[in-house]
């Protein structure tokens, strides 16, 4: 990991048989596929280039699968834990900055939850 870099790992829920979704980013549809474990021996090599597609046959990267919902998971877990820290530390440098120069800061409590931005209402 270098500066600016952050890893994080996150586990992908399987289905009571132990399937995980997969979408092809070609034809766009979802299918079931049963990962192998290294821990068994029944984890399989990746071939190169990647998978192919039971559908429509193109072969895809091995990390080009995922469904819309596991990249919206990914997306809140990297925004909960990467990017509000980040804010929550920049806010409080910045607090430290006003302050060493002798101004006054206030502060507000971030809010998780977005309210859709609405037009303002005109009247006739």
């Amino acid at each position: 990991m270098t500066d600016g870099e952050v890893t994080l790992s996150m586990a992908i829920p399987v289905d009571s048989d132990g399937f995980l979704r997969w979408e092809c980013p070609t034809c766009e549809r979802e299918f079931k596929w049963l990962p192998g474990s290294e821990e068994d021996g029944d984890a399989a090599d990746v071939p190169g280039g990647g998978y192919f597609c039971p559908y429509c046959g193109v072969q895809v990267p091995a990390d080009a699968w995922f469904t819309e919902a596991q990249l919206a998971f990914a997306r809140s877990t990297v925004e909960v834990e990467v990017v509000e820290p980040m804010l929550e530390k920049f806010a409080d440098d910045i607090a430290r900055s006003f302050k060493s120069a002798g101004m006054t800061t206030r502060s507000a409590p971030l809010s998780r939850v977005r309210s859709p931005i609405r037009s303002p209402r005109r009247t006739t």
